[in-house]
């Protein structure tokens, strides 16, 4: 089984927005998860944070988009979601 992580000191993830067809870089944001009320995810454990990211201004209306990120732990754990612009 895994062991427990620690999130004291508070994790860090790097959120990018990539335009889908090509994997260009859009955007790119640092920030700190907020684990002040979840100092340790316990073995086996699951937790839930909201992430937000500010879409620069002028993407037009139906660019499709990729959402990546990843903890600044590698691959602890991190996705690719589709991001439509609307």
């Amino acid at each position: 089984m895994d062991p427990p992580v620690p999130l004291d000191p508070c994790i860090g993830y790097r959120e990018q927005l990539l335009d889908a067809p090509s994997y260009r870089v859009v955007a790119t944001e640092m920030h700190l998860l907020n684990c002040a009320t979840l100092p340790v995810i316990a073995s086996g454990a699951e937790a839930d944070f909201e992430m937000e990211m500010d879409v620069p201004p002028g993407l037009p209306s139906g660019d499709l988009l990729t959402l990546d990120w990843e903890t600044v732990l590698g691959q602890v754990a991190y996705g690719d979601l589709p991001v439509v612009i609307d």
